[in-house]
């Protein structure tokens, strides 16, 4: 890496500083501006301004007079900004010295400043909205002065978000509100998460400070429609007179249905309900719901169109319950189980086999038997005699293997009649003395010292 080095030494000219609309400064070198980053003792560490934008990394540092340049610029200086700004400057010193009145010279100066910041586009100047220019009335048609500086200024205009907070609205853009200190209030781009803008707004009274421009034209469309939503609150922000509409689902829960979408309950917050869509984890969409009362508020779009099929299927269960959902509907059918080889049990419903998964109190959960095999998701929960199926099945029933563990279950084997604890293995060193005659062991001869653990025998 090489680095460059400028140092001036000899008659050096004055250092020039501008002050920024934090109160801080800006050093002035060669046209270029450069940020205060830390100081050290007597020096002062600067980074360039546009360091962020166009990711240039050149440093300066200052020593009372004296200007060290560690690394060169990779784009050209803002001529036009830093005329602008020394213009500005110049304003508020005169504003300072000698206020002038209103087309003095103190309001050309501004008014300069203000049109070349206009003219130069999108950029990162500091530069506040120009104030409206005073026109000349008769005497008797003048009010007070702060209602006069109201009527000029207008003051900001503001919207109110889906969640009940505000935008701020600023030469068609929209700004979400950041924070506050003391009067000041501290606004981002709404668009800051989605295109990366980075442009900033300080509201102090009806006053607005833009701190940077933004990298994509305002949305008037949203604009408008954030517009209209305020003069009309339609029956998705209110609630409509029958309130919004809910369906159960499988596991006695509720989806929220709004314009034919579903909603899957996420919390609850006071008496705020938090939804988000059914098909999240699926098609990742990201539309949320909060239902308060009678009101529903839709936070984002649907990536997907509604299922209209699925949604109707949900409203045919509602009202026409199949009997493995009804409950106290004549005698319930007695639930069917398969003991399987190593002891357990299947559950047999509608010719498909279940295999136990796990029990929460009165409630069992069973999985496709098939599930690792065919990677079937059919699910199937057990209370009671009450049997509810989550999803449907990807394959056939096994109706060959279904039968033959019916016989299995009526006619068991030998082995399996038999009681396991009373049959025993005994050694063959001992079953050779009980059963062999006192013939036999004159024809063989003797066995000396012959254990019965023996493993040779």
């Amino acid at each position: 890496m090489v680095v460059v080095a400028l140092i001036y030494e000899g008659e050096r000219p004055s250092l020039e500083f501008l002050r920024t609309c934090y109160g801080g400064s800006f050093l002035v070198h060669e046209s270029f501006l450069y940020k205060r980053e830390k100081a050290v003792g007597d020096k002062v560490y600067w980074t360039c301004r546009d360091h962020t934008l166009h990711g240039c990394r050149s440093r300066a540092i200052t020593q009372g007079q004296r200007v060290t340049v560690m690394r060169g610029h990779c784009h050209s200086p803002d001529v036009e900004g830093l005329r602008a700004r020394r213009q500005q400057e110049k304003a508020m010193e005169i504003l300072k010295a000698r206020p002038g009145g209103p087309g003095g010279q103190v309001d050309k100066l501004l008014h300069g400043a203000d049109s070349l910041l206009y003219h130069r586009g999108p950029g990162t100047l500091t530069l506040t909205r120009p104030r409206p220019r005073k026109h000349a009335k008769p005497q008797a048609l003048q009010g007070s002065p702060a209602e006069d500086q109201d009527k000029e200024l207008g003051g900001p205009e503001f919207l109110r978000t889906p969640l009940g907070g505000s935008f701020l609205v600023h030469e068609s853009f929209l700004y979400r509100r950041e924070k506050a200190a003391g009067d000041k209030v501290y606004w981002t781009c709404r668009d800051q998460a989605r295109m990366g803008c980075r442009s900033r707004a300080i509201t102090q009274g009806q006053r607005v400070t833009v701190m940077r421009g933004h990298c994509h034209p305002p949305d008037l469309g949203g604009l408008e429609i954030l517009r209209q939503r305020e003069r009309r609150p339609g029956t998705a922000q209110w609630g409509s007179s029958g309130g919004p509409e809910f369906l159960k689902t499988p596991l006695g829960g509720s989806f929220l249905v709004h314009e034919s979408f579903l909603y899957r309950r996420e919390k609850a917050a006071g008496e705020k309900v938090y939804w988000t869509c059914r098909d999240q984890a699926r098609m990742g969409c990201r539309s949320r719901a909060i239902t308060q009362g009678q009101r529903v508020m839709v936070m984002r779009r649907h990536c997907h169109p509604p299922d209209l099929g699925g949604l109707e299927a949900l409203r045919q269960r509602e009202q026409f319950p199949s009997p493995a959902q009804r409950e106290g509907s004549g005698t319930p059918q007695p639930l069917e189980f398969l003991r399987t080889s190593l002891g357990g049990k299947f559950l047999v419903y509608e010719s498909f086999l279940y295999r136990k998964e796990k029990a929460a109190g009165e409630k069992v959960y069973w999985m496709c038997r098939d599930q690792s095999r065919l990677g079937c998701r059919s699910r199937a929960i057990t209370q009671g005699q009450q049997v509810t199926v989550m999803r449907s099945h990807c394959h056939l029933p096994d109706l060959a293997g279904l039968e033959a563990l019916r016989q299995r279950e009526r006619f068991p084997t030998t082995a399996q009649q038999e009681d396991p604890e009373n049959i025993e293995h005994l050694p063959k060193v001992q079953l050779c003395f009980t059963t062999c005659s006192p013939e036999s062991q004159q024809i063989n001869g003797k066995v000396k010292d012959i254990k019965p653990n023996s493993e040779s025998q």
